[in-house]
């Protein structure tokens, strides 16, 4: 994929920031991508994925909502890479991001220049995503694995799910 193909690639940047939200998207726009939509919740979100498919998240926060991108039989994208880009991530939170399903976590404050980088390698060169009833997200307990038969990314043998908090959260309308 070249570099043009990657600018014409749909992103989506989920920030409850007003100011942050708009900061990547000009900065984006800068470098020139063509397509960056901006969502201030995971209900706007959800609802720019279903309107038009969308190729990269980019977010701060809201796990509930990338749990449900990656257990949720009712998920828009089940390979879209995720990246979280946030200031303070202990080294718990960390594991916890990359165990709901973020393929890529970002250190605030970023510049654009940095994010493209980010963006491109995540689309040409995607990490390998495990598949089971309930989770279709990154391998991250066997990164770059791949079955010697078939070829493909090994599955998992986890079961992933949603906590009643954070469905309720999916749930809510304003």
């Amino acid at each position: 994929m070249s570099a043009v193909g990657i600018k014409q690639r749909h992103i989506l940047i989920l920030d409850d920031q007003t100011g942050d939200r708009r900061a990547l998207t000009q900065g984006l726009a800068k470098l020139g991508f063509e397509k960056v939509s901006e969502a201030a919740d995971p209900i706007a979100a959800l609802d720019i994925m279903h309107a038009d498919p969308v190729d990269v998240l980019i977010t701060e926060r809201f796990m509930p909502f990338i749990r449900f991108l990656r257990t949720s039989s009712k998920r828009p994208t089940p390979y879209i890479p995720i990246m979280m880009v946030s200031k303070h991530i202990s080294t718990a939170e960390r594991q916890d991001i990359i165990n709901a399903g973020v393929n890529r976590v970002i250190s605030k404050p970023t510049i654009a220049e940095n994010l493209e980088l980010h963006i491109t390698s995540a689309l040409e060169e995607p990490l390998p995503f495990v598949e089971s009833p309930a989770y279709v997200g990154p391998d991250r307990r066997r990164a770059g694995k791949i079955d010697n038969e078939t070829k493909e990314p090994l599955k998992a043998d986890e079961n992933f799910s949603l906590t009643p908090a954070e469905i309720a959260v999916l749930l809510e309308r304003d």
